[in-house]
């Protein structure tokens, strides 16, 4: 009995030392998960850290970069501010110009005017005296034939002749010196005559050459032609793209005005039209070099008068 007692103590220390053993081995168990979870999440953490760092990283470069471009715009703006200064600065200055520019345009205008008003002046007292001269011309023509008429029938002007001869020739004797001097200077016969164009072309304008012994006619048909003064013989031949209402000539060059409203420039040496003015808004009646020929004014029908600076290339006028 006594064994057996001792072998069910045994027996049942041995199922408290298994039943310890056991929850000890559970125990480890839960512990060794517990640290397999902790160094899996470790793990996670720490590649958790590595994303971050190089988000920061590459995050750093991305504001260093903004930083940069941020200092490249500033100072682009910078430029900006101080272009648009300097372009408000020169717009000032165009419209100063602008405004000075209008004031000449409107003083050259005013000139203009006065200009044309003062030519249409003097044409007018020009065609007066020519209007008179033709008066004379005509009362002289009448005495040299009552002179003819007296010296056929024998009897003289100044004893026994017709009175109102004789009153024609003191009228012509009042005349002034002026007059006296235009008639000494007039032909009595007809030097040279021109030859008409043909078809229905009709002349438009004379100019006598200041320099040489030439002198021009101008044709509605835009031919303008070149005469020796002293034989009539034609030199030369100028074409024209319009009818020649005006001419001028400084013996190297010739100056016409046409009808297509343009101002044509002609080589006397060679005949070839070398510059085309345009600008007037109505054909051109009148031309004239001046500036010692480094110039030349033009009037047409828009009532402007245009001076013109022929001595550059580009023809400048104003």
């Amino acid at each position: 009995m006594a064994a057996e007692g001792q072998t069910s103590g045994l027996q049942r220390r041995v199922n408290d030392l298994q039943e310890e053993l056991a929850v000890k081995y559970k125990k480890d168990a839960e512990e060794a998960n517990t640290k397999l979870e902790l160094t899996t999440q470790v793990l996670t953490l720490k590649g958790q850290l590595e994303e971050s760092t190089t988000l920061v990283a590459t995050l750093k470069a991305s504001l260093v970069a903004a930083q940069e471009r941020e200092a490249d715009l500033s100072a682009k703006v910078t430029d900006l501010m101080s272009d648009n200064e300097l372009m408000r600065v020169e717009v000032e200055s165009l419209r100063d110009m602008l405004t000075k520019a209008e004031e000449r345009a409107r003083a050259a205008e005013a000139e203009n005017v006065a200009l044309v008003d003062r030519i249409v002046k003097e044409k007018d007292a020009a065609a007066a005296q020519i209007n008179e001269m033709n008066a004379l011309v005509e009362l002289l023509q009448n005495q040299l034939k009552v002179r003819d008429n007296a010296e056929a029938a024998g009897v003289g002007v100044g004893d026994g002749g017709d009175p109102a001869s004789a009153a024609s020739a003191a009228s012509v004797l009042s005349t002034p010196s002026t007059y006296h001097g235009m008639l000494q200077s007039l032909p009595s016969s007809v030097r040279v005559r021109v030859p008409p164009p043909g078809g229905d072309a009709s002349c438009n304008a004379v100019r006598f050459g200041d320099v040489d012994r030439t002198f021009l006619v101008g044709f509605s048909d835009g031919g303008i032609k070149v005469f020796d003064n002293a034989t009539g013989d034609e030199k030369r031949v100028l074409h024209a793209p319009g009818a020649a209402l005006g001419l001028d000539t400084c013996g190297e060059w010739v100056l016409a005005g046409l009808g297509d409203k343009s101002v044509g420039l002609w080589s006397m040496k060679s005949g070839r039209l070398r510059q085309r003015l345009l600008g007037h808004g109505g054909v051109v009646h009148a031309v004239r070099f001046c500036h010692g020929g480094r110039g030349c004014v033009s009037g047409g029908a828009d009532r402007c008068l245009r001076i013109w600076d022929i001595s550059r290339p580009t023809y400048a006028c104003r």
